[in-house]
């Protein structure tokens, strides 16, 4: 997981200040988000609002350059509504305001030493008490194409300022299980029994295995995947086309970069699993999103997303030891790794399916 995140807000008089705190965080091992980190061809607003809702702690310096400039007290505005604890450096006094009532790091001018003062147990302070799923804000999706558009936007938002994150997904077969192939391939239609969802659906999906993809390849993913869904709406083909997706997948990965993981087994009378009825996805620990679905493999009813990152770090937590947990409950047959486990097991399942069709089912 990464460390801390610290937006550092500052007028240009003190960029002197604002380099020494972000040379400092680094090496402290917190991450330091500011103007340097921006991308060229992204508007700067934007780009402010984005790390700001991204940060852990948001960290303005207030002095008499800054304090005379609306936008500084804007973005602690900002900061403020994402719920984003702000954590203001000052040198003086705090201004009159808002600012009056929070806890602040005085120093007595601009040359001060800050090594004692901005350790990383001030910085977790700040985040007392943040830890609560009410003081996180969401954007909701409620349709398949919504999801997947939302997925790989949030995806692609991360990479766009310069970073990847492990991808998390507990659920179904994963996002690794749509094909990456042309939305007018027949795998789509032959996924969902013959019929398809349209070239506009089939696209969406692929780009946001896509998105994902480009972070698993970068930084790795954890995956709890339940073979035994059968797709029963349909149909035997659709069910063996999605398996064999995902086993392209497995196949195009290193071993260092998957672990993955065998869910809980389901409950033949109503496709359910303990403790699913959600699906899980967490890249890095920059983003979640849940997914409700009204019965396991018929697809979402709604998706909820958010990037509060206290919020996204115990989910991060919590998925962690679900994972843990379900890797010691099934495991995969004997492999020097889970993912040659996993294909070595969807292999065998696959053969038996297509032996108990009578056929052998093509991908392209």
């Amino acid at each position: 997981m990464a460390s801390l995140r610290v937006f550092i807000s500052y007028a240009h008089d003190d960029k002197a200040l604002a380099g020494r705190i972000a040379a400092h965080l680094e090496v402290q091992d917190m991450m330091s988000l500011w103007d340097k980190n921006f991308s060229y061809g992204h508007g700067f607003l934007e780009e402010i609002k984005v790390f700001i809702s991204y940060a852990h702690v948001f960290l303005p310096i207030i002095t008499e350059a800054s304090s005379g400039r609306g936008w500084v007290h804007q973005e602690i505005g900002y900061a403020m509504a994402m719920n984003v604890p702000v954590l203001p450096v000052t040198v003086g006094k705090l201004p009159p305001g808002m600012l009056q009532g929070l806890h602040a790091i005085c120093l007595d001018n601009a040359d001060a030493d800050i090594r004692d003062l901005l350790q990383p147990s001030v910085i977790r302070g700040a985040l007392s008490g943040q830890d609560d799923f009410k003081l996180a804000l969401y954007r909701c999706a409620d349709e398949a194409e919504e999801r997947a558009e939302m997925m790989r936007a949030y995806a692609d938002e991360i990479r766009q300022i310069g970073y990847e994150g492990t991808v998390r997904q507990n659920g179904g077969l994963s996002s690794f299980h749509i094909p990456d192939r042309a939305p007018t391939n027949r795998v789509f239609r032959d996924r969902y029994g013959g019929k398809g969802k349209g070239v506009f659906h089939a696209r969406l999906q692929r780009e946001e295995r896509r998105a994902l993809e480009r972070h698993a390849h970068a930084k790795g993913c954890r995956l709890i995947v339940y073979p035994e869904l059968d797709y029963r709406e349909w149909g035997p083909k659709a069910r063996i086309v999605r398996l064999k997706c995902l086993l392209e997948f497995l196949h195009s990965m290193p071993d260092d970069k998957v672990e993955i993981a065998h869910g809980p087994c389901l409950n033949e009378a109503d496709g359910s699993s303990p403790g699913q009825g959600e699906n899980v996805t967490i890249v890095g620990d920059w983003f979640s999103a849940v997914s409700i679905s009204g019965q396991f493999s018929r697809g979402f009813r709604q998706t909820i997303f958010t990037r509060h990152a206290p919020t996204v770090g115990i989910q991060v937590e919590r998925f962690d030891e679900t994972f843990d947990e379900a890797f010691k409950a099934r495991p995969w047959p004997k492999a020097p790794s889970s993912r040659l486990g996993a294909i070595a097991f969807l292999e065998e399942l696959v053969s038996q399916l297509e032996l108990q069709l009578g056929e052998t089912v093509p991908l392209d």
